[in-house]
Parts: structure tokens; sequence; C-alpha cells
């Protein structure tokens, strides 16, 4: 009976093996092509998200310069309105730093470098319109 069962289980065996060995096989081709799948559509992906960084970075900057080219369009319309060369007069008026002058004082033309406001207006060009 010992050896019945041994002869059956050599039959089994026997008969089971190759079935056993293509579904490991089998098994073996699928874990291959769903690794292959998960590294391309990770690769993939990856390279999405770069591109997208990339064209989002390059817009943002290319925002940024838009910004910057419109503040120095501003500046300039700015700086050059009356409101804006008074301004910059004032300020040039400001830092004049004069270590001596001579001036005529009966000369009705000659500003006074203490009168600030005067001197923006010889320095805008506006002194002596009124004359």
């Amino acid at each position: 009976m010992l050896h019945e069962l041994s002869v059956a289980e050599k039959r089994v065996v026997e008969e089971w093996e190759p079935r056993i060995e293509e579904l490991r096989l089998a098994h073996a081709r699928d874990l291959a092509e769903l690794q292959r799948g998960a590294e391309d559509y990770s690769v993939r992906r990856r390279f999405e998200a770069d591109a997208r960084y990339e064209r989002m970075l390059a817009d943002g900057e290319l925002a940024l310069a838009r910004a910057a080219a419109h503040k120095e369009t501003l500046e300039g319309a700015v700086l050059a309105s009356v409101g804006g060369r008074l301004y910059l007069a004032r300020q040039a008026a400001e830092n004049l730093r004069i270590r001596g002058v001579t001036l005529d004082s009966r000369d009705p033309r000659v500003p006074s470098v203490l009168d600030l406001d005067g001197l923006v207006a010889l320095l805008v060009g506006e002194a002596g319109e009124d004359d």
C-alpha cells in the first residue's frame, strides 16, 4: 500500500509539475510586464512633470520681465511729465553743492541759490517765460 501511494504521488507530481511551472512562468511574465509598464509610466510622468515645470517657470519669468518693462515704461512716463521734470529738477537743485558763487545782484536774471523753487524753475526751463 505504501508503494502504491508513492507511485500515485509520483504520478500526481509528474502530472502537475509542468502545469505549475507553466503557471509560474506566466506569472513571472505578467510581473515583468507590470514592472516594465510601471517604469514606463514613471518615466513618462516625470518627463511630463519636468516639462510642465519648465513651461511654468518660463511663463513666470516672462511675466516678471513684462512687469519690469511695464514698470520702466510707467516710470519713464511719470518722469517725462511736467511733475516728473519738476521732481527731477528739485532733486538736482537739492543735490547741488556750490563752493563759491559770484553773482551780479543788480542783474534781475540771476536766481537766488537760496530760492530752490526759483532754481528748479530755471533748471526746468520755466524761468523767464512770463518776461
